[in-house]
């Protein structure tokens, strides 16, 4: 199988729905407009041959991308591979799901959020809450760990820029679900903090407010 195979399959598979969505959003171009079911068979029907999983990645192309984070193999990606993925210009749906589904699967998953931490890209700060939510819910924090997070959300969530408030608070829901033990002070602690207690969502649609979030999660 070839990379321009494998392009040519995904042209043939365009959802002018999908295509519609991207513009509307102003999502990163380019991209060929792929429902994420379509991605996910082509996932399967080229789940042997990880070898084009880089070439897909560099085409830069969003759907091509996409495939590629489902064909990448975590345990044999180093980090220096890894890095060299990394790029702050990329689509924010393509970075949540290569942290999701490849970063957070690799050994070094905790030093990369260290680093990533560290830069001065919003973006990439932004992936390391992705990677430091990941190690929440697999519950690889100690006590000590959960409550030194818990105090530096507290401290930081209603003055970061949204880039970053969206994922701390997400984490902070993540830690409210897998640790019951701390639940009921995160709910009371965001309740007075109230990010997000004003969202209007659709009907049926859970809220971002942490304590409705929180709720929903829990009575799944």
């Amino acid at each position: 199988m070839t990379l321009k195979a494998i392009l040519e399959d995904m042209q043939a598979n365009q959802s002018p729905s999908v295509l519609k969505r991207y513009k509307k959003a102003g999502e990163n171009q380019p991209y060929i407009g792929l429902m994420m079911g379509t991605i996910n068979k082509l996932a399967k029907k080229y789940a042997q041959s990880p070898d084009l999983a880089l070439p897909l990645w560099q085409t830069g192309i969003l759907d091509a991308q996409l495939l590629a984070i489902q064909l990448f193999k975590p345990q044999e990606l180093t980090k220096e591979e890894a890095i060299q993925l990394l790029d702050d210009r990329l689509s924010l749906q393509v970075l949540d799901k290569l942290a999701d589904r490849v970063l957070a699967k690799t050994v070094y998953a905790n030093q990369l959020k260290e680093d990533l931490f560290k830069t001065d890209s919003l973006v990439l700060q932004r992936l390391g809450w992705r990677l430091q939510t990941a190690a929440v819910a697999q519950k690889n924090l100690t006590s000590s760990e959960i409550e030194e997070l818990i105090a530096q959300i507290e401290r930081e969530l209603k003055a970061s820029p949204e880039i970053l408030k969206w994922v701390m608070n997400q984490c902070l829901v993540e830690v409210a679900v897998r640790y019951d033990d701390y639940r009921q002070a995160i709910i009371g602690m965001t309740e007075e903090l109230a990010v997000y207690k004003d969202m209007k969502v659709a009907k049926g649609c859970t809220s971002a407010y942490a304590p409705d979030w929180i709720a929903a999660r829990v009575k799944k």
